[in-house]
């Protein structure tokens, strides 16, 4: 006669619970990621679903090999002024490499929109370059 669960079945039962709630924790790292990473930059990549979801796969990556105890919130904010600033520490110097020659007026949304648009072309290639490497069997870093 059968009077419950065996110990195997609790026991599986338990690592599938835990597993459950770790992707349920990654799916809401996930959103809220993509939340912020959209409201930030999506008027600079007019919206472009890819490029966003590069930056998002980006960021998440490099938060759980950097801050994985940092919040997502602070972790956005430290990446983006990485990408926009001269400055890696979050300064307020522009990247010269974006800037009108002197004598140029300066528009704030060209600027960020040409940042974010060299961002995610590296993100693209870097990706495509692993693709290949992986294809080829030849082996990359990062």
């Amino acid at each position: 006669m059968n009077h419950g669960p065996s110990a195997a079945t609790t026991g599986d039962q338990a690592c599938s619970v835990d597993a459950l709630r770790r992707e349920v924790e990654e799916l809401n790292l996930r959103v809220t990621v993509t939340r912020l990473v959209a409201q930030d930059m999506s008027a600079y990549v007019s919206a472009d679903e890819a490029k966003i979801k590069l930056v998002v796969d980006d960021v998440l990556a490099k938060w759980a090999e950097d801050a994985p105890g940092t919040g997502a919130e602070d972790f956005w904010r430290a990446y983006a002024n990485r990408v926009e600033w001269a400055d890696l520490n979050g300064g307020d110097e522009y990247r010269v490499e974006f800037c009108p020659p002197p004598g140029q007026p300066f528009d704030a949304d060209a600027y960020f929109g040409a940042v974010w648009a060299d961002h995610c072309e590296t993100l693209r290639l870097g990706a495509l370059l692993r693709h290949s490497a992986s294809r080829s069997g030849w082996a990359t870093a990062g």
